[in-house]
């Protein structure tokens, strides 16, 4: 019996001893306004870089001003037009928040 207590107590030790030098996270459900705002910092973060690379696309290769590329071809307000190249922006970085909340 006392054999049987110890090997069972030795086992119990060396999972807690694993567990605590691999150092295994526990795993949290992720909420949405917490994936939310992971994806506007995301989105605000590649703002600059990503504008930067389609406004070089766009007036290297198809000859698109600057501000007709911000303004939709003058249909919109230059700050609302801003405003939505950073929805733009959002919704691929929602998906890829989603993807690595979930992981």
């Amino acid at each position: 019996m006392a054999a049987e207590h110890s090997a069972a107590q030795a086992t119990k030790e060396a999972r807690d001893d694993r567990a605590f030098y691999l150092a295994v996270a526990e795993t949290r459900i992720v909420t949405a306004p917490e994936t939310a705002l992971m994806a506007a910092i995301v989105a605000t973060l590649a703002y600059i870089p990503v504008g930067a690379l389609v406004a070089i696309v766009a007036f290297g290769a198809f000859d698109v001003p600057l501000r007709s590329l911000l303004t939709f071809g003058a249909q919109i307000h230059i700050g609302a037009g801003l405003a939505l190249w950073w929805g733009i922006v959002y919704l691929p970085s929602l998906l890829y928040a989603a993807v690595c909340a979930r992981n």
